[in-house]
């Protein structure tokens, strides 16, 4: 990421964040990088594997400007030798579930412990080489304090704790429940997901990837969050406006008039029946993902 003085004396220039997207297959994590990076929605399933990815560019308030990388991550990674890979250096990771699936929920647990065994450690490491650049830093500057006379040599401006300290994870995690608009297939509740959220210190989001209801909103969010940027009232309404005017809508089949129900004995009209209208076509839409 770029230096945050930098970035305080230039506040237009791009700051790059890291998003990985984390979850069983099947639950939507390619459409809602789809939907971020491309605004379009694919109806074809198509399984991940090892890694899809992605780019966004994300304005917030005040001119700052961020490049999002967002990695998605196969369902099929949770148990391999690449996840940490994928994982490490994430400023921010997606814990995306499908709500009309009680296993893919469940499984969330498993998902969020290998992302915090993977963090621990690349905070340990860096923890570790900036603690003994820090010490060898200190020696140069005793033995050259003690060549020049001084026999109490000044502390080092940047202890060992402290350096710890500031390398402490900061990795932002949201919870991400997607396919909202199965209604009668709902297996995990609003309030579930929102008790999850909040026992586990995670933002909470729930979103419709088909649709690309919530979105735009969750990702301003996210970012926002990482960069602890406040979103204003004229942002947050924007972004919940913003749903989805270039997602590809689905097309609607002519409507059939209740009057034409005795000719059900004609094939064409069979047909139409079972498609139905438009309305009907869309209660469906995040079924496949």
């Amino acid at each position: 990421m770029i230096d945050s003085d930098d970035e305080d004396l230039n506040p237009t220039k791009e700051s790059v964040i890291k998003l990985c997207l984390l979850g069983n297959g099947a639950s939507g994590k390619t459409s809602i990088a789809t939907v971020l990076a491309q605004n379009s929605f694919n109806k074809q399933y198509a399984q991940t594997v090892g890694l899809d990815f992605f780019r966004r560019r994300e304005e917030l308030p005040g001119g700052r400007v961020v490049q999002l990388q967002i990695w998605d991550v196969g369902g099929q990674q949770i148990g391999g030798s690449l996840l940490p890979t994928y994982i490490s250096g994430a400023q921010g990771i997606l814990f995306v579930y499908d709500v009309t699936n009680q296993q893919s929920f469940d499984d969330l647990e498993d998902w969020m412990k290998v992302a915090n065994n993977v963090l621990a450690t690349s905070d340990i490491t860096a923890a570790t080489t900036s603690n003994t650049r820090d010490e060898t830093s200190s020696s140069v500057h005793e033995q050259q304090e003690k060549s020049e006379g001084d026999s109490e040599p000044k502390p080092s401006a940047g202890g060992g704790e402290e350096i710890r300290e500031m390398k402490k994870t900061s990795c932002h995690f949201a919870l991400v429940g997607n396919k909202v608009d199965l209604q009668h297939m709902v297996a995990i509740s609003p309030e579930r997901h929102h008790r999850f959220a909040s026992e586990h210190c995670m933002s909470s989001h729930l979103v419709c990837a088909s649709r690309a209801d919530g979105i735009q909103l969750m990702i301003k969010k996210i970012t926002a969050a990482i960069l602890k940027v406040k979103l204003d009232r004229a942002t947050i309404e924007q972004s919940q406006s913003a749903i989805a005017a270039s997602v590809n809508p689905q097309r609607e089949q002519p409507h059939v008039p209740h009057s034409a129900n005795h000719r059900a004995a004609n094939p064409s009209s069979q047909s139409n029946t079972a498609t139905g209208s438009g309305d009907s076509s869309n209660s469906n839409a995040c079924s496949i993902q």
